[in-house]
């Protein structure tokens, strides 16, 4: 697994998939993606989880946070967190 930042367009056909179904793409885009930090876990080549956070000042968010169901319960995004609390610790967030 390789887990890395994408851009908010790379994020939200899977957070659309996971969370909003039967909605639109556009629909799935939250205020403040454009400036967010998005991370994503990929499995072989393969975009598999998507976090969102939104920073403000010295406080973190984390929203829109999707992984897909057939790779849910694997611990990924469990990784995808200890990832982002890494790299905020870094920021000093």
């Amino acid at each position: 697994m390789n887990i890395q930042q994408v851009t908010w367009e790379e994020a939200l056909p899977l957070r659309r998939r996971v969370l909003w179904p039967n909605k639109s793409v556009s629909f799935c885009k939250v205020k403040g993606d454009e400036s967010a930090t998005h991370y994503g876990a990929f499995i072989n080549g393969e975009l598999v989880c998507v976090a969102s956070v939104y920073i403000d000042g010295n406080e973190a968010r984390l929203r829109k946070f999707a992984t897909l169901h057939e790779h849910q319960g694997k611990g990924i995004g469990s990784k995808v967190i200890e990832y982002i609390v890494l790299n905020l610790k870094c920021l000093n967030v």
